[in-house]
């Protein structure tokens, strides 16, 4: 039986987390399938577990690979196992989450039954440092809007046509932060055959200190920014033919990111970021007073922000 999926997984520094995201898919019963594990200069045991894993689960209808990437960042590492897919469809799964039982069957089903997509989106239980839980927010549409304000196209939660990721050239090895942000854009500006996956939950995320994307915004702002200006730099010279709507969504992703700053206790770059988006904006009089409101509401941690910002603007 042909390998329809490879679930590709970056690894750096995961020896506590490792094991729990591993086991969680080879109990997925769906068979053949290919697991590609590339560990990014791991300092810990990772890169043992990762070959560990493969000498005692490795099969003839369940290949294992282990390969290693010397270039920083989990795109240098998703790139090189792209390199090495020979599925039609490729999966990027995170080295701390996990998928639920029965999750890759379910993708396959999907498949099958809608022959002519290109991406299959499902969605993600949150399970927080404080021991709550929360669904991961999610808009089920094939907007590129929707992907600048939800991020709904997140790493563990899409599998994608190989062929489509490669023409679009893979993963920007340059971007150290909402990596999958910027992919998820550009995937569906070239491609609205989505099909979305809603019920039931496939995957669940773990955040903690470590996690990519960091604690909090603050100690991201570097990168964040450079994550927008690459991006908005991408949309501006492409033939999108509502492009300078999109781009006008990526604004929005820094009064966003200006409200955040304020609820985490630094004004002055809040200041600072909020300024720069009415540089850009050049909102009217009536707006800026509306934008001031939202961004005063995120600063005071006021729930589905976001939301709001699509909602109205």
């Amino acid at each position: 039986m042909e390998e329809i999926i490879t679930i590709v997984i970056p690894v750096y520094n995961r020896e506590v987390l490792l094991e729990r995201t591993l086991h969680s898919i080879v109990e997925q019963t769906y068979r053949p399938l290919h697991l590609i594990l590339v560990d990014n200069n791991s300092k810990d045991h990772s890169l043992t577990i990762c070959y560990q894993f493969q000498a005692e689960y490795s099969k003839e209808d369940f290949r294992i690979d282990v390969l290693q990437e010397l270039k920083p960042g989990a795109n240098a590492a998703r790139n090189r196992g792209l390199r090495e897919v020979a599925s039609d469809w490729v999966m990027f799964f995170d080295s701390d989450d996990e998928l639920i039982p029965g999750a890759i069957s379910r993708i396959v089903r999907t498949i099958s039954r809608y022959p002519q997509a290109e991406i299959i989106g499902f969605t993600a239980k949150r399970y927080l440092p404080n021991g709550r839980k929360a669904n991961k927010r999610c808009c089920f549409t094939a907007k590129v809007e929707d992907q600048v304000i939800y991020g709904m196209i997140s790493t563990q939660c899409f599998i994608v046509r190989t062929e489509l990721l490669r023409l679009l050239g893979g993963w920007n090895e340059d971007l150290m932060a909402w990596q999958d942000w910027n992919m998820g854009i550009r995937i569906l500006m070239q491609t609205r055959r989505i099909v979305w996956i809603k019920r039931p939950v496939l995957v669940k995320i773990h955040e903690h200190a470590k996690s990519i994307t960091g604690a909090n915004f603050v100690s991201n702002k570097e990168v964040h920014f450079h994550t927008i200006e690459v991006t908005e730099k991408y949309i501006d010279e492409s033939s999108l033919k509502n492009k300078k709507r999109v781009i006008h969504y990526i604004y929005l992703k820094m009064l966003y990111l200006a409200g955040m700053y304020r609820y985490e206790k630094n004004k002055a770059l809040s200041l600072n970021t909020w300024n720069i988006f009415l540089q850009k904006e050049s909102p009217s009089f009536f707006k800026k007073g509306m934008y001031y409101l939202l961004y005063r509401y995120i600063g005071f941690g006021g729930p589905g922000g976001g939301t709001l910002l699509r909602w109205l603007f």
